[in-house]
């Protein structure tokens, strides 16, 4: 299963993110990434993750907990990171998201009620950023499709309770589960083109998300990829940039130099990417950079463990 192929790839691409979050893509055609680098726009040391990653490891640390999902204690972990600077890189909460802090504030507030944003503007990639681990988990448990869907729903609800955001993140587990059982890119968003397309209840989205399902997104150019934190404007970037792109590097620095959401999105890029490619095929300069390596890869290690149980 190799859980850090996933995981770290998609460590590595959020701090590659990080100094050039919100920096436009003309921008970046002038001062290119090339490399993992530092400060910029939070003023963090190279190899700094951000909110993306740690709300993964807060995942990961409840899966193992709870030996499988249990969305209270999930919830109660992102709280404990949000006010406690749990799971983070050094110590410090730098970047959250609007539509996160409010939720969770909520569920503070309301005594551990569901505490989900529900209206049309709440539909950032909040839930998505932090969903790879369930693919991991719905693999080696074999949960059925129709489940699948019910547990991702309940999953994004913690924060992102629309149906946008949480149809999105069934998009990137699925596509994450499918390359994780045939790391053929192309294959894989066929299939899921496919079996996504296969639901009749779900045609609104489906709708929402048509440049992914009823056309071929990497038959786009590059000008028609917005890399906004919009969670539809950030998949069509990860769709793209994975199947347009035949390497790790070359992914992660494709999708950090699309610009705007560059941790999230080159987060998310990096996940799949590890998963196609291998933790071997992540540059080992940029694993060494990675702010507590020795911690993630002990967290790999024991989802691993606790998957094969």
């Amino acid at each position: 299963m190799k859980v850090k192929d996933g995981i770290i790839g998609f460590a590595v691409g959020d701090a590659l993110g990080v100094p050039v979050e919100f920096c436009s893509r003309e921008n970046l055609k002038k001062n290119k990434v090339t490399d993992m680098q530092g400060f910029g726009t939070h003023l963090q040391e190279p190899g700094t993750f951000s909110d993306d990653t740690a709300m993964v490891l807060a995942t990961i640390s409840s899966l193992i907990e709870k030996n499988g999902l249990d969305f209270n204690n999930i919830a109660d972990k992102y709280l404990d990171w949000y006010e406690m600077g749990d799971f983070t890189a050094n110590g410090e909460v730098f970047d959250i998201g609007i539509t996160v802090r409010q939720a969770l504030e909520n569920w503070k507030r309301n005594f551990r009620q569901p505490s989900g944003l529900k209206d049309i503007d709440s539909n950032g990639n909040g839930s998505l950023m932090r969903v790879l681990p369930l693919a991991y988990y719905f693999d080696d448990k074999r949960i059925l499709a129709s489940d699948r869907l019910q547990l991702i729903k309940e999953f994004s609800s913690i924060t992102h309770a629309h149906e946008i955001s949480c149809f999105g993140c069934m998009l990137y587990s699925e596509f994450a589960l499918l390359l994780l059982n045939d790391p053929n890119p192309f294959k894989a968003y066929e299939l899921l083109k496919s079996n996504m397309n296969s639901y009749s209840e779900i045609k609104n989205e489906k709708k929402i998300y048509y440049r992914i399902l009823k056309e071929n997104i990497f038959e786009k150019s590059q000008d028609e990829i917005r890399s906004t934190s919009y969670i539809v404007d950030t998949l069509e970037a990860v769709f793209w940039t994975i199947l347009t792109t035949h390497s790790y590097k070359e992914a992660t620095l494709t999708a950090v130099n699309l610009g705007g959401d560059t941790d999230t999105i080159t987060a998310l890029v990096g996940g799949l990417a590890g998963i196609i490619y291998g933790y071997e095929h992540i540059p080992n300069e940029w694993i060494n950079t990675l702010k507590r390596k020795e911690y993630l890869l002990k967290m790999c290690e024991q989802y691993e463990q606790e998957l094969s149980c």
